[in-house]
């Protein structure tokens, strides 16, 4: 009896029975394309890949020297890729394959390129870089150095390096020969850079006064104060541009400091051939 609804059931409900045979059919074919696309993706990445690399041969268009600082110049640079195969393929070369490629000093040194499983050495010398010609930078020349005072910075020298490229130096301490600022006069001195030379006359003269500042922060007082010696003080800037502070002592005015009776002074005060004014005022 069971039985017997059961066929009645099915029988009542024949869509069903077509909504479960078509789910079957688009279950298989979807199996079917996921199977056929993977199929086709091995098969390109096989195509492509060409399998293992056997080796790397017939490196072209590589530098063989190079200059000190110089960074690798890869343009047109190939290699040939033989893959287990047995098929080739020229393959470009691209800096990150490059291994021991160091031009921070002079020298010769075996650069590795290296091409997935396999690489090749190929020999590299890195040659230092020369100057051909050095100038004087007139424009930041010294044309007087004082006495007492290192060689000025700001100077530089033109360098035509030997690649034509032209470095635009600035010339420092350890560069210059011959130079003594404790000498007055003309003094020839040579300046080095690399492997070549350059002369010039400089002419040290004795360093002179060329202003003096007044400096304080005191300008009232009260009636019946004394001048504050220690909060005025005199900068005597040379024309080296070294400067010097001393005390602006009374023995310095030329007219006396006075705080007998409120009002606005002033005062002037003097060293060696310069005058500087004091303005204060007493209340």
């Amino acid at each position: 009896m069971a039985q017997k609804e059961l066929h009645i059931k099915i029988s009542e409900t024949p869509s069903k029975k077509r909504i479960l045979k078509y789910s079957i059919s688009i279950a298989v074919a979807i199996l079917l394309l996921t199977a056929t696309v993977i199929s086709v993706v091995m098969l390109v990445k096989n195509l492509t890949a060409g399998g293992k690399v056997l080796k790397v041969s017939e490196v072209v268009g590589l530098k063989s020297a190079y200059y000190v600082g110089d960074e690798p110049d890869l343009e047109g640079a190939t290699l040939r890729a033989t893959y287990e195969d047995g098929r080739t393929e020229v393959v470009e070369i691209t800096e990150d394959m490059l291994e021991g490629f160091d031009s921070s000093k002079p020298g010769k040194v075996d650069v590795t390129i290296k091409y997935r499983e396999r690489s090749v050495q190929i020999p590299v010398t890195f040659v230092p870089l020369k100057v051909r010609y050095l100038r004087v930078d007139e424009a930041t020349s010294p044309t007087v150095v004082y006495s007492g005072v290192p060689f000025p910075a700001g100077m530089y020298v033109n360098a035509e390096m030997i690649d034509d490229s032209v470095e635009h130096v600035p010339v420092t301490s350890d560069m210059v020969k011959g130079f003594n600022p404790l000498t007055v006069g003309n003094q020839n001195i040579t300046i080095t850079y690399l492997n070549a030379s350059v002369t010039l006359t400089v002419k040290v003269c004795a360093d002179e006064i060329d202003r003096v500042e007044l400096h304080t922060d005191k300008f009232i007082y009260n009636v019946g104060e004394a001048f504050s010696e220690d909060k005025v003080s005199l900068a005597i800037v040379y024309k080296s541009g070294m400067t010097r502070t001393v005390k602006a002592a009374e023995r310095m005015m030329l007219t006396p400091f006075d705080s007998t009776t409120a009002g606005d002074r002033s005062l002037v005060f003097r060293y060696g051939e310069f005058e500087v004014e004091y303005e204060y005022k007493v209340i």
